[in-house]
């Protein structure tokens, strides 16, 4: 149940669980949707390098985010030669 008191939201600890839950639920069925109805694709460092390269950026560095399974990519545009 959530209460708002003067513009600020307050979460009770067991709907904080229930939405935890929830929210690796939904974070789950979006990696599906994605893999599977836009034709995604998991990639390892070095496919990400050849398809940052192909699209003119070099990849700066991957950091992972703790606690998750997902990684911050960092690309910038190559140098014009």
């Amino acid at each position: 149940m959530r209460e708002q008191a003067g513009g600020i939201g307050n979460v009770k600890g067991s709907d904080v669980l229930v939405e935890m839950a929830m929210g690796y639920a939904r974070s789950a069925m979006s990696d599906l949707n994605m893999l599977s109805v836009t034709g995604g694709k998991e990639r390892n460092a070095a496919e990400w390098r050849q398809l940052l390269f192909h699209a003119r950026f070099e990849l700066r560095r991957i950091v992972a985010v703790p606690g998750e399974s997902a990684c911050i990519i960092e690309a910038a545009p190559m140098a014009l030669t």
